[in-house]
Parts: C-alpha cells; sequence; structure tokens
C-alpha cells in the first residue's frame, strides 16, 4: 500500500514538472504562432515591377468599355480614350500669328496646344505599357524615319513617339531659321540652329525618356514632347482622345498615360489574343 502511494506521488511529481517546464518555455515565445503569409493582390489587380525594396504595389484594373473582335490568332490589341476633367485651358493665339516668317502654313493651328480638349476629350496624351510584356521578346525598332516638322513657327506635332535607336528627322518649311533644343535627361541634349531651306536634321535616341522637351529659342512658344520607348506597345491619342495599341501579346500589363502637363495615370488590363480590349483614362486639369 506505501508502495502504491509513493508511486502514485511520484507520476504527480513528475507531471507537475512537466507543465512547469512547458508554461517557462511558452513564456519565452518558444511557442511563436506561425508567420502569416504576404498579403496578395486582389484578383481584379495587376502589380508593378518590384521597387529597389522588394515591394510590389497592386495597381487597379482600368475602367473597361468592352472587346472588339481583332484580326489575328496569336495576338491582341488594346484600344479606348483619354477623358478630361475639369475645365480645359483657353487655347489663345500665339505670337506664330503675328510674327513674320510665321505665316506661310495657314492650315497650321497657331494656338495654344499643350492641353487641347474636344467635348471632354484629351488629344496628345502617351499610352504604353509600363511592365508585363516579355523583355526577352521585344521586337527590333522599325526603320521608319519618325518625322517633327517646323512649320508656321510650331513643332507638328505637337507630342509623338519613335522607338530607342528609331530614327528621329527634324525639318524646316519655314522661310526663317529656327533652333532644335531637345532638353533631354537620360539622352544626351541637342541645340542646333537651323536655317530656311535647311536639310534635314536626324538623330536617334539611346534611351528611353517620357516625354523629351523640344524647343526653339528664336520662338519661344515653340514647343512640342517626344517621347522615347523601348519597346512597340505604345500610342499617341488623337483629336478625339482615342488611342490604339496593335499586336499586343496574350499578357496582363500595366498601362500607364502620361501628358506632359497634366501629370499621369494608371490602370491594369487584360489582352487576350483575337481581341482588342478598350480602357478608358481619366485626366484632370490643372
Amino acid at each position: 500500500m506505501r508502495r502504491m502511494v509513493a508511486q502514485a506521488a511520484l507520476r504527480s511529481s513528475v507531471l507537475s514538472a512537466s507543465l512547469l517546464v512547458l508554461a517557462s518555455v511558452s513564456a519565452c515565445g518558444g511557442d511563436e504562432p506561425a508567420a502569416s503569409a504576404p498579403e496578395t493582390a486582389p484578383e481584379s489587380s495587376s502589380a508593378e515591377p518590384a521597387s529597389a525594396g522588394g515591394t510590389r504595389r497592386a495597381v487597379a484594373k482600368a475602367e473597361s468599355s468592352g472587346e472588339e473582335p481583332y484580326d489575328s490568332a496569336e495576338l491582341g490589341a488594346l484600344h479606348g480614350e483619354i477623358l478630361f476633367t475639369g475645365t480645359a485651358p483657353e487655347r489663345f493665339t500665339l505670337g506664330a500669328a503675328q510674327t513674320s516668317g510665321c505665316r506661310d502654313h495657314p492650315d497650321v493651328d497657331q494656338r495654344a496646344n499643350e492641353v487641347v480638349v474636344a467635348d471632354g476629350k484629351l488629344a496628345g496624351a502617351y499610352v504604353y505599357l509600363k511592365s508585363g510584356f516579355d523583355a526577352a521578346r521585344i521586337p527590333a525598332p522599325s526603320a521608319d524615319v519618325v518625322t517633327l516638322e517646323q512649320k508656321g513657327c510650331m513643332y507638328v506635332p505637337r507630342v509623338l513617339a519613335l522607338r530607342v535607336g528609331q530614327t528621329l528627322q527634324v525639318t524646316n518649311g519655314d522661310p526663317t531659321a529656327h533652333n532644335v533644343h531637345a532638353r533631354a535627361k537620360r539622352n544626351p541634349e541637342l541645340n542646333k540652329s537651323m536655317g530656311a531651306a535647311q536639310a534635314p536634321i536626324e538623330f536617334r535616341f539611346e534611351k528611353a525618356e517620357r516625354p523629351v522637351p523640344f524647343k526653339c529659342d528664336i520662338h519661344p512658344w515653340m514647343g512640342a514632347a517626344v517621347f522615347v520607348e523601348e519597346h512597340p506597345w505604345f500610342a499617341v491619342s488623337d483629336g478625339a482622345g482615342r488611342f490604339r495599341i496593335a499586336d499586343v501579346p496574350p499578357g496582363e500589363y500595366v498601362v500607364e498615360v502620361v501628358h506632359e502637363r497634366l501629370g499621369e495615370t494608371r490602370g491594369s488590363a487584360t489582352v487576350t489574343a483575337g481581341r482588342s480590349s478598350g480602357v478608358v483614362f481619366r485626366l484632370a486639369g490643372k
């Protein structure tokens, strides 16, 4: 009987000691909760490339305007429009209209053209795929020459875009001298005088830049925004605010819109083979 009592007391002592050890381990953090899984972007969003700190920012879906058929079994496209919100600035007449040597092209609109809005639609907005494409599958730049005219003492067009390595040709169609001043930051700066009837200036950009501002130091109202892109998936909105980016590989992309004065906006969009995805973006006046 005494042996049974002693054995029971021993078992009770061992059990108490075990419970004391477990309590001590728990109090010292040895039983920490499992690390929670990293947050994932919602299904309705995409993400930009990781920053230097390794974080990825979710990008909300762009407003959809529906899909259209696209004539390709392997590729798709993007189309849409850029809307302007707010009060459009007045398009006042620039100095070109009163300057000698600048009145030989009556077809040229010589009004302020940094922000051009018609029926709430924004012209001259640059639209491009910011991320989502495969850099290893970017095709070589076109051999086509892109032309920026000096005409009526205005740069025509105000906004244009081309690829890195593609040739930009600047012409002078006026009976007066101009100064071609490309104030690039990532590319070499260009500053050349150009006389009347002088042969075109041709050059190529070495790096992507959005945009490269062009000025004429002789006629200070002259300006242009030249966007230089590393890939071919870009467009500039027309006078009705519309754009189209052709031959886009199927995938999920972050699409960004940049305007030289109104800033930028972005949204994600999905492209499928044989379809053109419609998207709508808005930029506000400042």
